[in-house]
This record gives C-alpha cells, sequence and structure tokens, in this order.
C-alpha cells in the first residue's frame, strides 16, 4: 500500500482494480515451438515439388481412384439395368399389339382379307401393309435408323392398298419380317438416343419424337389404334369379337 499525507496524519489507499489484476496475473506460458523436423516444406515461388512421393501417399491416392472408377461403373450399370427395363417393358407392349393384328386375320377367307366394310374404304390385308410402310418401317429403320424412304408407293395411300397380283403370304411375311427389323434396331440403341433422320413435319403438325423412346411410344399407340380398327371390321365381317362386350 501506499501512504499519502494529508496535513498531521497519514492516509493509506489501496492500489486500484487493475493494478492488483496485473501484479496478480501469472506469467505467460512459453509456447513450445512445433518440430519441423518430419515436415515436408512447401516449395516457394519458382521452385518445383518434388517428384517423390511416399508409398503411404500413393497408396492412398490410389484407393481414391478405385473408388471413383467403382462409382462410376455403379452408377453406369444402375442406368443399363433402367434401359433395359424400360426396353423389355416397350418390346412387350409393342409385341402384344402386334400379336393383335396377326390374331384378328386369322380365320378369315382371302375374300374377306380384301374386303371393306367401313365407308373409309381400307381393307384388312390393306391395314397389314399400312403397319408394314408407314409405322414399322418408316418409324424405325428411316427415322430411327436413318435409311433412305426410297420404299414409298407412288399414289394418294398407296401405303393401304394391295394389289390383286399380290399373294396374301408375301404382305404378312412383309409385316413379320419388318417387325423383326424394328426390333434390331430398338435393341441396338439406348432409349435416350435421338433420332437419326427427324422430320421437318413433325413440328408443323404439333409433334415431338427427341428419342428413341418416345417413337417406340408413337409405334405402340399406333399399332393399338389401328389394331381396335381391325377389331371392328373383323366383327362386322363375321362377328368375331376380340374382346366380349
Amino acid at each position: 500500500m501506499a501512504a499519502l499525507r494529508s496535513g498531521p496524519k497519514q492516509v493509506w489507499v489501496s492500489p486500484a482494480p487493475s493494478v492488483r489484476a496485473r501484479r496478480r496475473r501469472a506469467p505467460r506460458a512459453a509456447i513450445p515451438r512445433p518440430d519441423l523436423a518430419g515436415a515436408r516444406r512447401i516449395p516457394g515461388d519458382g521452385e518445383q515439388a518434388p517428384a517423390e512421393r511416399t508409398g503411404a501417399h500413393v497408396a492412398r491416392q490410389s484407393r481414391s481412384c478405385t473408388r471413383g472408377r467403382l462409382a462410376l461403373l455403379w452408377i453406369a450399370s444402375l442406368d443399363m439395368s433402367w434401359q433395359e427395363a424400360d426396353r423389355a417393358v416397350l418390346l412387350r407392349l409393342l409385341s402384344s399389339q402386334r400379336e393383335h393384328i396377326l390374331a384378328q386375320l386369322n380365320g378369315l377367307t382371302e375374300a374377306q382379307l380384301r374386303s371393306t366394310v367401313l365407308p373409309s374404304g381400307w381393307t384388312p390385308l390393306g391395314l397389314v401393309r399400312h403397319l408394314t410402310l408407314s409405322d414399322e418401317r418408316y418409324w424405325f429403320a428411316v427415322v430411327v435408323g436413318g435409311a433412305a424412304l426410297d420404299y414409298w408407293p407412288e399414289g394418294a395411300n398407296a401405303d393401304w392398298h394391295i394389289s390383286p397380283e399380290e399373294a396374301t403370304s408375301d404382305v404378312l411375311d412383309a409385316y413379320r419380317a419388318a417387325i423383326a427389323r424394328s426390333d434390331e434396331i430398338i435393341g441396338e440403341r439406348r432409349l435416350d438416343d435421338p433420332p437419326a433422320r427427324p422430320e421437318q413435319w413433325w413440328a408443323d403438325a404439333g409433334l415431338a419424337f427427341p428419342d428413341l423412346r418416345s417413337v417406340v411410344l408413337h409405334v405402340i399407340v399406333e399399332t393399338a389404334t389401328h389394331a381396335g380398327h381391325l377389331d371392328v371390321a373383323r366383327e362386322l365381317i363375321d362377328g368375331r369379337q376380340h374382346l366380349v362386350l
């Protein structure tokens, strides 16, 4: 304590609290210096990093790359699995509609196959010709596969017409051959592959077919629609119904 004199007697006062705190503070401990003997020095400007790597570092990097490759392979395998599952479903639906078409022709005579029972004037055999040229060959061989459109017959609605000289077996065989080729084309491509030969009239008609999946779906709808047409014609011809109503 410090003594202050004020007149004849002494007055004792204590130091300020901040002074007491500074006096009682423990001395700061010394900060140990890090041991840099085993540390790798970071190259400075203009220096090159050492070429040698430790075995542990190389092993860690190799494991990291391996995990990355395995992850990419796993993602790719999932994508292929989804692609194959979607393809199988689409082909099964398309095949069922094709079989529906062929089944509705069984039992019809030559005259019935070439006769018309609806005001639009098409015949059951002519419908098969239309499916062969306008659906199977156009959408898959031409649009998806990129083949030339050089097979189209001349004349209005010529893809619906069968000449009297053409044998029924030839018309049906051509449809089956077109189906087999379509399935090959579908199996050779991914469902998200774009068409090889897009057409301008799609946009003019308000349509879009950006990939193989959309083309397959379109042909499923087309074939199913014509199968319904054939159901009506068959019932009018001989009373046979595909579905009992």
